[in-house]
C-alpha cells in the first residue's frame, strides 16, 4: 500500500499539515505537497508545489502531473467569528478553494480517497455529545463553511460515488501550534512569567492530541476500510472544563503559576457553545481508532516543545 500510494496534502503549511506531511513520509508514503505563497515551507522531505488554490487552471496543473492517489485536503481560512462577522470573505473563499480541489480531484484518474479535514464547529449548538448524523446547527463562519463543503463531499458521493470522507477532529493541540490557539497561548504567557487574562473557563471543551489525529488519518488512508461517504468525529471522548484545563497546564510548569492565571478577565462570547463534548463510536468502529495520549501527557509535550524556540511554531 505505502510503496503505490502518492498524497497530496493542500495546506501542509500548517500546523496539522506540517505534522502529517512528516508523519507520512517517515512511514513511506510519497507526499506531495501544495502550499499556499507568501507562506513559510519547512522541508519535510516531500515534494512541494507554492500554488494559490484560488488559481483554477494551476491546481488543475498539479494534478494533472501528480496523479495522486490520495488527497487530504486540510487548507482553509480560519475564521471562528460569528456568522455575521466577514462572512462573504470566509465563505466564498473556503468553497472556492474547496472547489478547485475537489473538481481537480474528479478529473485525476488514478485517485482512490479524498479525506477531508472538516470541524467539530460545524455541529454548533447541535445536541450533545456531538454524533455524526445529527442536524449540525453551526454558530461560527467557520464551521458554516466547513459544513457546506461537507455537505457537497457527501452529495457527489451519492450521485456519482466520489471517494470522499470527513474526518471532523474536536480542538486539535501538539507542539509547535502557533499562538492563535487557547493552549499555546497560557504556555507562553506563563512561561514568560505574564499574566494570563482568561474568561471563567466553565466552558466544556474536546481536545485531542495531534499524534493521535495523524494515526486516524492514515488509517482512513488504508484500502480495507470501508469508509466512502462517511463522516466520522475524531476526538478524546473526554471533554474537559477549560479552567481545569488552565489549571492541569499551570501545575506541569515547575514554578507552578497558577497566580497567573487571571479568570474572569474576559467575557464569554455571545455565541458561545459551553458544552463540547463528542462521541466517537464512529472513529473506533470505521476506522479501529481511538485516542492514545492523555490530557496531562499532551500538554508536557507542548510545554516541552517551547524550549525549541518561536521560530519552530507553525499556525493550525
Amino acid at each position: 500500500m505505502k510503496n503505490n500510494a502518492h498524497i497530496l496534502v493542500t495546506g501542509a503549511n500548517g500546523f496539522v499539515g506540517h505534522h502529517l506531511s512528516v508523519h507520512l513520509a517517515t512511514r513511506g508514503f510519497r507526499v506531495t505537497q501544495i502550499n499556499g505563497p507568501h507562506t513559510h515551507s519547512e522541508n519535510s522531505g516531500c515534494d512541494i508545489f507554492v500554488c494559490d488554490l484560488l488559481d483554477r487552471e494551476s491546481v488543475f496543473k498539479i494534478f494533472e502531473r501528480q496523479n495522486p492517489s490520495h488527497v487530504i485536503h486540510l487548507a482553509s481560512l480560519k475564521n471562528r467569528g460569528s456568522v455575521n462577522v466577514n462572512f462573504r470573505e470566509s465563505l466564498d473563499l473556503n468553497t472556492a478553494i474547496s472547489l478547485n480541489i475537489i473538481e481537480a480531484s474528479l478529473a485525476t484518474p488514478n485517485l482512490r480517497r479524498f479525506i477531508f479535514l472538516g470541524s467539530c464547529d460545524e455541529y454548533g449548538v447541535a445536541d450533545k455529545p456531538f454524533k455524526e448524523g445529527v442536524n449540525e446547527l453551526p454558530l461560527s463562519v467557520y464551521g458554516l463553511s466547513k459544513l457546506a463543503i461537507t455537505k457537497i463531499l457527501l452529495s457527489l458521493h451519492r450521485s456519482l460515488g466520489f471517494p470522499g470522507v470527513i474526518l471532523r477532529p474536536s480542538i486539535i493541540y501538539g507542539p509547535k501550534q502557533g499562538n492563535e490557539m487557547f493552549l499555546p497561548s497560557l504556555v507562553r504567557s506563563l512561561l514568560n512569567n505574564n499574566n494570563f487574562y482568561m474568561t471563567e473557563g466553565n466552558q466544556f471543551r474536546d481536545f485531542v492530541y495531534i499524534d493521535d489525529v495523524l494515526d486516524a488519518i492514515e488509517l482512513a488512508i488504508l484500502p480495507d476500510r470501508h469508509i466512502d461517504g462517511s463522516i466520522i468525529n475524531i476526538a478524546s471522548g473526554s471533554p474537559i472544563r477549560i479552567r481545569e484545563l488552565a489549571e492541569v497546564t499551570a501545575s506541569l510548569i515547575p514554578q507552578n503559576l497558577s497566580a497567573k492565571i487571571i479568570y474572569g478577565a474576559i467575557p464569554y462570547r455571545g455565541d458561545e457553545v459551553m458544552n463540547y463534548s463528542v462521541n466517537i463510536d464512529n472513529a473506533q468502529n470505521l476506522l479501529g481508532w481511538h485516542p492514545k495520549t492523555s490530557i496531562k501527557s499532551g500538554v508536557r509535550e507542548v510545554i516541552s516543545s517551547f524550549g525549541e524556540g518561536p521560530d519552530k511554531l507553525f499556525r493550525r
